[in-house]
Parts: C-alpha cells; structure tokens; sequence
C-alpha cells in the first residue's frame, strides 16, 4: 500500500482508531479495483505447487497457490486461493476415467469464501465435466487399489509458466551435462590413442574387456579351423573323413597322365598336347603348350607370373 500513502494513513491505526468516511470510501475503491486488477494481469491458472501424487488411492496436491475464475449470483470475477498444507482426497478404486478439480470455495454454495480467505478444495469427477469455479489438475485412472497419472493437465499463469519453463529448463541442464560426461568418457577412450569417437570395429567387448569385434571373430575362426583340421586328421575324439573315389580316380589320372608325358615326349613331343584333364592344359617346356613344336602357345607372358617370363 505504500503507493497509497496520499489516500490512507501512513502510521499504525489500532483497533480502537475510527477511520472517517472518506478514508473507508478509498479502501473500498481501491482494494477492489487494484485486486482486480492485478489477478486479471497474471490471468488464472497455477501460480505454484499442486504437484500430484499417490499412495494407494489417497491422492494429494502440494502446497500451491492459483488463480481461479468465479461466478456466483451476487458476482463473477478471479479469485487468488491457496493450500499452505497441500491438499488430499481419497478415490473409488477401478475407474476407467477420473479428473481431478482445484476449487475455489465460494459463499453462495459453502460456509467460506476465498476473495477473503483463500479456501480450496481438491474434488474429482468420473466425466470430464469441470465444475464450477474451478481448474483442472490431472487425470488419470484407479485399479487394484492404485491410483495411476494419465495426464497432468495444469495451466499455469504467467509467473507460473515461468517458474515451469525455469524448472524444465534446470532439468535440461542436468540433462545436457550428463550427456556431455558420457560424450567425454567414450571420446577419452576412442580407437586411437588421441581418443575419437568409438566405432563398431574398435568397441571393447565388455566393461574390462578389451577384445574387438574383429579380434572375437578371428578366434572364433581360428577355433573352427583347428576342429576341422582335428576331424580331417583323425585326431583322438574325432571322427575321420573318408576320401571319396573321386578324389582317388583325380589323383591316379593324374598320375597316369604324368607317366604317359615321359614315353610321347620321347617318341613324338607333338602328341603331347592331346594329354589334358577337364579344365586343365598341359605345358612341358621346350616340347609342347610354350610354342615349341608348333603348338598353341598357352602362356600369359605378359601377366603370368612364372618365374623367368
């Protein structure tokens, strides 16, 4: 009131001190109108608190503070509540839908009246249906003697949407700096001694493990071979392969093939060239597959590489 000092008494007034009319007439105008004016600048909804909770199916409101809007049949407006204690309210178990209401408690339905002391209760309602002088909190659903949020739906004031976005806004730090520790951590132990960003190739396999990727499957790998080669060789707890006759017929044509080479390159070096397996050609130096003889000429000599081409 210290704006107000040309209107009211600047000293102490007792209980016993009578104010003139002129005095009273000012209180009355300004209050109300200043009131007003002030609750219509923040605009209703949440200023604070309110935050919801649940033991079972007792649910409470935090300490909060709102601004509601009114109507009753003598007047309409905004009134400022408040719940220095928080607020509680037992619920009905097993309901599909359940709202639950901030309401300002007026004189035209109850014994208080919140332009003068604040009063609010907590209510709630099995349809979406607000009921007077109230704000919407929450809604949500009960079962098995449990009470569970589905959606918090709070509408906050100006100063209360700020006092929000501060609070979000403080989480996201939090956030945003633990994001940035592990960024740190995996940068400092990165695939390279300079560290760097970890890829799939050089990821540890476990936490004090350091075996790559790479590295896991070369052992796998390695094993597999050494079981094959075991079971091939017919070491002890194994079983042995078999050659198959095919094999066998390869091997002794082409044995027979090699004996057939010494006898024709001795009577007649040109017949040689008849002496081939199935995707195979023969080439004996200076007798036949190199030219010599009048014979194809089979030799890469331009990209083979034998030795001496």
């Amino acid at each position: 009131m210290g704006a107000y000092d040309d209107l009211f008494p600047g000293g102490y007034v007792d209980d016993v001190t009578t104010l003139d009319a002129a005095t009273l007439n000012d209180l009355f105008q300004v209050l109300p109108m200043q009131g007003e004016g002030a609750l219509e600048a923040i605009g209703e909804g949440i200023a604070e608190g309110f935050d919801g909770s649940a033991v079972g199916l007792d649910f409470a409101a935090s300490v909060g503070k709102a601004i509601i809007p009114f109507t009753m049949t003598t007047a309409s407006g905004l009134v400022y509540v408040a719940a220095p204690s928080g607020l509680e309210v037992a619920l009905p178990d097993d309901t599909a839908n359940l709202y639950l209401w901030l309401v300002a408690q007026m004189p035209d339905t109850t014994d208080y009246d919140a332009r003068k002391d604040g009063a609010v209760v907590l209510v709630y309602t099995l349809t979406d249906t607000q009921p007077a002088n109230s704000l919407p909190l929450e809604a949500g659903h009960t079962s098995g003697g449990a009470y569970t949020q589905d959606e918090d739906r709070r509408v906050y004031t100006s100063a209360g949407a700020v006092a929000a976005l501060q609070t979000a806004v403080a989480a996201l730090e939090v956030e945003a700096a633990d994001h940035e520790t592990r960024i740190a951590d995996l940068e400092a132990t990165g695939g390279s001694e300079t560290g760097g960003y970890r890829f799939y190739e050089n990821m540890p396999l476990n936490v004090g493990d350091p075996t790559t990727p790479p590295q896991l499957m070369d052992s796998k790998d390695a094993a597999l071979k050494a079981e094959i080669l075991e079971e091939v060789g017919g070491g002890a707890g194994t079983e042995s392969l078999a050659a198959e006759f095919y094999d066998v017929d390869s091997v002794n044509q082409s044995y027979a093939l090699f004996a057939l080479v010494d006898e024709i390159e001795a009577r007649d070096p040109t017949q040689l060239v008849y002496l081939t397996q199935v995707d195979s050609v023969l080439v004996v130096w200076g007798k036949t597959g190199d030219g010599s003889n009048g014979t194809a000429d089979l030799i890469d000599r331009t990209n083979s590489t034998w030795p001496g081409l």
